[in-house]
């Protein structure tokens, strides 16, 4: 209505249709929004939350699995070891404490009878106590590739974990997006509204100044020289101002 008058309100009419334009446009960026945060966040994030809770305990009772596993083979070695090296420690002290009195002695009579090849039963004792320590050596090396192995279990384990959580959060981010695009342009649309409200302000910051169009019309105004009456008032209707012309085409 504003804007069809003859008056000083037509600027402000034309003001007004472009707030109602903007507004029209925030509701509908607004539903659009609302509707891409129950589309594109809260639904694929419900039917996400069942399978993220299947593949977390899927990854602890594989890694508890082979911990176990590993760990059990370990305890297994370690004690076959221990009574292997058990064995063979009283089997050398029976036998030491039997023959170290005759060892001397059959030396060298071996050596008196014999020669030097009558000394190979002897010395075969050490070779016995050398080959003990070198399995005593081989089950140690054993026992660290193990705990090298059980350690890389732990290393895998967490990767997966931390793979798994970071997945997590890159699907969340990736569904984020559409939603914050929506509101990026809800917000860019508001700030049209700020562009209208403050020509709004400027316009009707004083009623009494009036624009050039009401000044144009004040002044086609004129009286009939045969006739002073109200009827006898020609009126001309100025022309469109380009500013509300631009006005509305910008909106």
């Amino acid at each position: 209505m504003a804007t069809t008058t003859r008056g000083g309100t037509k600027e402000i009419g034309t003001a007004l249709t472009r707030l109602c334009l903007r507004q029209r446009s925030v509701e509908a960026k607004l539903k659009s929004f609302s509707s891409a945060f129950l589309d594109c966040l809260i639904m694929p994030l419900q039917e996400r939350v069942e399978e993220w809770k299947k593949a977390t305990i899927a990854l602890d009772k594989e890694r508890t699995k082979e911990l176990k596993r590993l760990r059990q083979e370990f305890k297994k070695r370690q004690f076959c070891d221990s009574l292997s090296t058990s064995g063979s420690i009283r089997g050398h002290k029976k036998h030491s404490s039997r023959s170290f009195s005759k060892s001397k002695f059959d030396f060298f009579d071996s050596l008196n009878s014999k020669g030097i090849y009558g000394t190979i039963g002897v010395i075969g004792h050490h070779h016995k106590s050398t080959s003990s320590l070198t399995r005593s050596l081989d089950s140690e090396m054993e026992c660290n590739e193990r705990l090298l192995m059980l350690e890389d279990l732990e290393k895998k384990a967490v990767r997966r974990a931390l793979i798994e959580e970071r997945s997590h959060f890159c699907l969340l981010v990736k569904f984020l997006r559409p939603l914050i695009e929506e509101e990026i342009s809800m917000i860019s649309e508001i700030s049209h509204i700020q562009e209208v409200m403050d020509s709004l302000q400027k316009l009707t910051v004083d009623p009494f100044d009036l624009p050039i169009s009401s000044e144009t019309v004040i002044s086609n105004l004129k009286l009939n020289k045969n006739d002073t009456s109200l009827a006898s008032w020609n009126l001309h209707t100025p022309p469109s101002s380009p500013s509300s012309l631009g006005s509305r085409k910008s909106s």
